[in-house]
């Protein structure tokens, strides 16, 4: 199985999480020092994988790595990235790098992987989407925009694969105790003034949940989608915020 981001945050749970599972586990990052780093903290913790370096957003890098390394009985596309801005300060840049990083690369991976699924008659795509792939919130627009379009991906996945052993689905965390979201804090501190108690109760405003969700949560409902259990379960957003989304 691939894990795509999976050097820190959500992504380090989910290959400690398969690989815990005995899942024979890969995971990316885009530099080889943050692979290794990832690999050393996995031993330490009695986890085997093995790391690639990888720019999900390369098609020729996406082709290589799935050529040497695949199949992939499981994809987890997690890499991804944030950005706020006001509408009328976003940047073409930036929209565009959402659009890469988030739906692009994800795309990318999921055409490489099918094929192979296909043949076999099992496997599981896995999106780690957002809340914000199904509502949208100020200041956003680039990533709500990009995670938007990641869930319409998975859907018309799923349309495409019924019947054939492969499901896909995508998981909808609200905000999640990692490094994107601590940068988030630190950006609203800047701007605002406020303390870091403070800027968590503004993002933490609607979320009936209370508090930041753990990677470790995600990682246990990735590990579950992925298993032969969950063969039912096939073109959904699972929402993981305690309630306040409820599709």
């Amino acid at each position: 199985m691939l894990i795509t981001g999976g050097t820190s945050g959500i992504g380090f749970a989910l290959a400690q999480a398969f690989g815990e599972a005995q899942y024979r586990t890969f995971l990316t990052g885009r530099g080889q020092e943050g692979v290794d780093k990832a690999l050393r903290r996995l031993q330490k913790r009695g986890v085997e994988a093995c790391g690639i370096c990888l720019d999900h957003c390369d098609e020729a890098q996406v082709k290589e790595v799935f050529a040497s390394h695949g199949p992939f009985d499981v994809l987890v596309n997690n890499a991804g990235q944030s950005h706020a801005a006001p509408l009328e300060r976003q940047d073409l840049a930036s929209w565009e790098r959402m659009l890469d990083v988030n739906a692009t690369g994800p795309f990318l991976c999921s055409r490489e992987a099918l094929p192979a699924m296909r043949q076999s008659g099992f496997g599981r795509i896995l999106f780690i989407a957002s809340t914000a792939s199904l509502v949208g919130t100020a200041y956003t627009s680039a990533y709500t925009a990009s995670k938007h379009a990641v869930l319409g991906l998975m859907r018309s996945i799923s349309a495409e694969t019924q019947g054939s052993g492969v499901t896909c689905n995508a998981i909808c965390p609200t905000f999640v105790d990692t490094e994107m979201t601590e940068k988030t804090l630190e950006r609203i501190m800047t701007k605002t003034g406020r303390s870091r108690d403070e800027a968590l109760a503004g993002i933490l405003e609607g979320v009936p949940l209370g508090r930041l969700l753990r990677p470790e949560e995600i990682a246990a409902t990735a590990l579950f989608l992925a298993s032969e259990k969950a063969g039912a379960i096939h073109g959904q957003a699972i929402v993981l915020d305690g309630g306040g989304i409820q599709t």
